[in-house]
């Protein structure tokens, strides 16, 4: 498995890890626990890393009910 490039969702105890191969393309899916984490990113070894703290996530802006 080849990871080029690591996409880390971080959230307060449980993290998602999305790994993807020079191609673009899914070379890894996971879940981790925050206590589990530095563990699963020695077994991945060298790549690429981005991180995507929620609030910053595009969300859909929602609008008031209007009465």
């Amino acid at each position: 498995m080849t990871i080029e490039t690591l996409g880390i969702d971080i959230a307060k105890n449980v993290f998602q890890l999305h790994g993807v191969n020079r191609n673009g393309r899914a070379a890894l899916k996971r879940r981790v626990m925050r206590d589990q984490l530095l563990a699963a990113l020695a077994q991945i070894g060298p790549c690429t890393g981005r991180s995507c703290p929620f609030l910053s996530v595009p969300r859909p802006q929602f609008r008031p009910a209007q009465r």
